[in-house]
């Protein structure tokens, strides 16, 4: 038998993608094979044009110090340009995700402070998890839910459990109560100088 090409391997499922069709096993096979390879040789292009690129920074750099001639644009020459292409919007991404991570950084700092200075505040954890059946009084799968100070009494609670309980999940509830009086103040004194 001879090696499908892509385009006769695809002609072959529309008609006939039977799973027990040893035939079309072969034809999904091998577009899986060919796919992952085509993934592959992207990874390797971009790894080889980061190794590349590498060199051509150091050469650079010694360039930039006296230290040789300036190869640097010659050793670029050398890396694919689908992996130079690569190269770039990883570093691209990299930046992004690094930007994003510092301003979520700075964003839960704020938060934390917030919160930090919620003096007072009422803080509790509820439980949630599921458990089978247990005839005759209950029949069907239970799911109990249960308030917890702190979350290590949550989890205290949830380890001692029959084995067959499944966790769902934890939420914690903060209650804070704030004093508006000033605000109500303003906003009845606006609303009498718009009635006089």
């Amino acid at each position: 038998m001879t090696e499908l090409t892509d385009e006769e391997a695809k002609a072959l499922l529309a008609e006939c993608d039977n799973p027990d069709c040893l035939t079309c096993e072969y034809a999904r096979a091998l577009l899986d094979a060919r796919a992952e390879l085509d993934r592959v040789k992207a990874i390797a292009a971009a790894a080889q044009a980061m190794v590349v690129e590498r060199c051509a920074e150091e050469a650079d750099r010694r360039y930039a110090a006296g230290d040789m001639g300036n190869p640097g644009h010659h050793i670029r020459a050398l890396a694919p340009a689908d992996g130079l292409a690569m190269v770039r919007e990883l570093r691209d991404r990299a930046e992004k995700a690094e930007a994003d991570r510092d301003r979520l950084a700075a964003a839960n700092a704020v938060l934390e402070a917030k919160v930090a200075g919620l003096v007072g505040a009422d803080v509790w954890y509820r439980l949630t998890w599921t458990a089978a059946p247990r005839p005759p009084a209950h029949p069907t799968a239970m799911t109990g839910r249960q308030n917890f100070d702190t979350l290590e009494k949550a989890t205290a609670f949830f380890k001692r459990l029959a084995s067959d309980a499944e966790f769902v999940s934890m939420t914690k509830f903060v209650m804070v109560q704030l004093d508006v009086s000033d605000e109500a103040r303003a906003a009845l004194a606006t609303q009498e100088a718009g009635n006089a």
